[in-house]
């Protein structure tokens, strides 16, 4: 309802009423399987042993959804002095009945994939793997259902002058992301208990899952009214993943004694993507060249350890850059990002005995701040700006682990 009689004020009501009824979704999935492999094992390029194997696996899915789509029996009691713009009263003025939405979708794929490993001697080995692989959307995504509301403004003398509609649903008939997925690994384990290693990859996406924003009509009691709908959507765009990760690990244990427990993890990984979309931002504009979303261009995580005398400790510094965190945020359709973030993280473990472990851990340590930032001007999605912050609370906690 309306919250005050104020100049500009903001109010709302929902054309969408949670009855139990309108509230009961299922979805049901089945999934039949099938899958072939064979292994080969052989000798290459003067005695270096290759072995790997290939195979092809097909897939078929079934998915049966059952939803409503509801609205409010009438329009809330704003009070005296207000006038109301005749369609929205009219459009929610009676009772309806939740509507039910009966939904059905299957889809067949056929993946195959090749796992090759060439041993060049006992320090230096080469990998290569390529396949092809679905991503299946999450049932909540699939959820038939469809919440309709709309945003009230008030004049200066309380008058209701303008209406936004917008909703929320689910899509019964997103596919599953399908990948073209292709690595290739070098490995050097240049001491008994210290490696590196570099993997390059690529990944081609089609199918790609986003955010996004449509208008859709609605008709009750003779009034059809435009809605800008949320849902979940199959993008058209291709999206495209490339890549390197470099990584190294090692024990110093040629170091004298308490030393010789020590060790170190660490990596950087560099990520190019592209295939991201905002298909309704408040102006009306759609944006293409967007990255995927969740995918920092650069992070990295250093690990120091300790594995002695029964004691397992841990300080490990985990950072990523800017990324993509939704295309479309709700509230403003807009691209949203989060800001870059590291956050340290430890532990230090006892074994009293084979059954029994106490210690202490702790989290966030630096008590770092979560940043969204986002996109003020759609003909640069990239360049952002502040939007709003989350600072978490650092979290020691003491732990007694037992095995029975």
């Amino acid at each position: 309802g309306i919250l005050c009689n104020c100049a500009n004020t903001y109010g709302d009501f929902t054309l969408s009423y949670k009855t139990a009824l309108g509230n009961n979704r299922a979805v049901e999935e089945d999934d039949t399987a099938a899958y072939v492999q064979a292994d080969f094992d052989t000798t290459v390029l003067g005695g270096r042993r290759l072995r790997g194997n290939i195979g092809v696996r097909y897939v078929r899915t079934d998915m049966d959804a059952n939803g409503y789509q509801s609205f409010t029996e009438t329009m809330p009691n704003v009070g005296s002095g207000y006038t109301l713009i005749g369609t929205i009263p009219t459009f929610s003025g009676d009772q309806i009945k939740p509507q039910p939405i009966v939904a059905h979708n299957s889809f067949t794929n056929t993946l195959p994939s090749l796992n090759v490993r060439l041993k060049w001697n006992d320090q230096l080995q080469f990998r290569f793997a390529a396949s092809k692989g679905i991503v299946r959307p999450d049932l909540a995504w699939l959820s038939p259902y469809t919440s309709l509301g709309a945003g009230l403004t008030l004049s200066d003398t309380g008058v209701l002058t303008d209406y936004t509609l917008t909703g929320t649903g689910g899509n019964p008939n997103l596919k599953p992301i399908e990948a073209n997925q292709y690595d290739l690994t070098a490995e050097w384990y240049f001491a008994p208990t210290g490696s590196v290693t570099l993997d390059l990859f690529k990944k081609d996406l089609s199918n790609y899952i986003y955010n996004g924003t449509q208008t859709e009509s609605y008709t009750n009691n003779g009034v059809t009214l435009n809605f800008d709908v949320q849902r979940r959507f199959n993008g058209t765009v291709d999206g495209k993943v490339d890549g390197f990760e470099v990584a190294y690990q090692q024990f110093y244990d040629f170091l004298p004694a308490p030393f010789n427990g020590l060790g170190m993890q660490a990596n950087y990984t560099h990520i190019d993507s592209s295939g991201g979309r905002n298909s309704g931002s408040v102006d009306g504009s759609a944006l293409n060249a967007l990255p995927l979303e969740g995918m920092s261009p650069d992070s990295y995580n250093v690990a120091l350890m300790y594995e002695k005398y029964g004691i397992s400790a841990r300080l490990a510094y985990n950072w990523r850059s800017k990324y993509l965190y939704t295309t479309s945020a709700a509230n403003v359709n807009r691209p949203l990002w989060a800001d870059d973030y590291g956050q340290l993280d430890g532990s230090i473990f006892y074994t009293i005995n084979p059954n029994y472990k106490i210690g202490v851990q702790a989290v966030n340590l630096t008590h770092s701040t979560t940043t969204q930032l986002v996109s003020s001007d759609l003909t640069a999605p990239l360049e952002t700006q502040w939007y709003s912050a989350i600072k978490t609370d650092r979290r020691i906690s003491v732990v007694l682990r037992g095995l029975f």
